[in-house]
């Protein structure tokens, strides 16, 4: 089990938190939404480099502030100045197991059988956590594959200046105050002259594969008393880190 090494475990705690770490501006503005805000009717999204997806017994302001959390994580672990001790994945892991005031189940990563393509992979090792998990994932994969706009954020918040890497969060239902979430990390070096690695499927020429799995028991008790604080570091992300997809009932 890997418990988060932030001790944020009350609103207040969160709050400072938040206040003392504020997002860098967002440089080049690129309009997915309309408005700053996200909308009630969204089941799935790419929220910077991840891909998550949403059960149907979450709530639409469930649905908002996950999505606000993982971006908010996201963009905090990019800061050289956060927990330079720790890896990328480390540090955005740890930022959201204490906002979720949660431990993290680590699973051992079945490899599929050889010569998947990657979409099959990945549904494949996040179906290794539920079968839940995997639908969502292959519903949210299908939505983005048909969505060039979504394909194209995905793919360069994705990128970095060693390679690339990317999470998928299928989020279950609600129950007391929990919402499970298979969080999938998957990092790697693609060759540049591959065209479109996320869909190159069997062609892309990957090496340095690392994959990573948990289950993460999020409770979303604590939103209420830090909402607003972390909806105003966020709101300028929104727009140009966000695109919704429709995965369908």
């Amino acid at each position: 089990m890997a418990i988060s090494l932030l001790d944020l475990s009350s609103p207040d705690r969160i709050i400072e938190f938040i206040n003392t770490h504020p997002l860098p501006p967002v440089t080049v503005p690129q309009s997915l939404l309309t408005t700053s805000s996200l909308p009630d009717d969204f089941d799935a999204a790419v929220v910077g480099s991840s891909l998550m997806s949403f059960a149907r017994g979450l709530l639409p302001q469930q649905r908002k502030d996950l999505s606000m959390c993982n971006l908010y994580a996201q963009q905090t672990a990019c800061m050289k100045d956060y927990a330079p001790q720790l890896d990328w994945f480390e540090r955005y892991k740890q930022l959201l197991l204490a906002f979720g005031t949660a431990e993290a189940e680590t699973l051992e990563v079945r490899r599929p059988a050889p010569g998947s393509g990657m979409r099959d992979e990945v549904q494949s090792v996040i179906a290794q956590a539920g079968e839940e998990y995997g639908e969502l994932t292959r519903r949210a994969l299908a939505s983005l594959e048909d969505d060039r706009p979504a394909q194209v954020l995905f793919e360069q918040e994705s990128k970095y200046s060693e390679g690339s890497q990317f999470q998928v969060l299928p989020c279950t239902g609600e129950e007391e105050g929990v919402v499970n979430i298979a969080l999938y990390h998957r990092e790697f070096i693609y060759e540049p002259e591959t065209p479109w690695w996320w869909w190159g499927g069997k062609k892309a020429q990957l090496t340095g594969l690392k994959e990573r799995l948990c289950v993460v028991p999020f409770r979303i008790d604590f939103f209420e008393g830090y909402r607003p604080h972390l909806q105003a570091r966020v709101k300028d992300h929104i727009q140009s880190k966000i695109a919704l997809l429709d995965i369908g009932s």
